[in-house]
């Protein structure tokens, strides 16, 4: 469910701001997830941090990635 949900954030950046491009939709994305720091069951069904999992160590949020695009206007 990751990727239908990041992909809907990203339309979402696109239709408010588009005049960004997909890498900076990217970087606003990268930059502005929701860190998880607890412990979660991984694909192996081990105990793993999130950061060890995924590039950004958190989820996806709209209302941080809008706040910062706003913020940086």
């Amino acid at each position: 469910m990751a990727c239908p949900a990041t992909a809907g954030v990203a339309a979402l950046i696109r239709s408010y701001f588009p005049e960004l491009s997909a890498s900076e939709v990217r970087e606003v994305l990268m930059a502005t997830t929701a860190t998880y720091k607890k412990t979660v069951i991984a694909p192996n069904g081990e105990k793993a941090k999130m950061k060890d999992l995924c590039i950004t160590g958190g989820f996806v949020n709209a209302a941080n990635a809008v706040s910062y695009l706003l913020e940086k206007k």
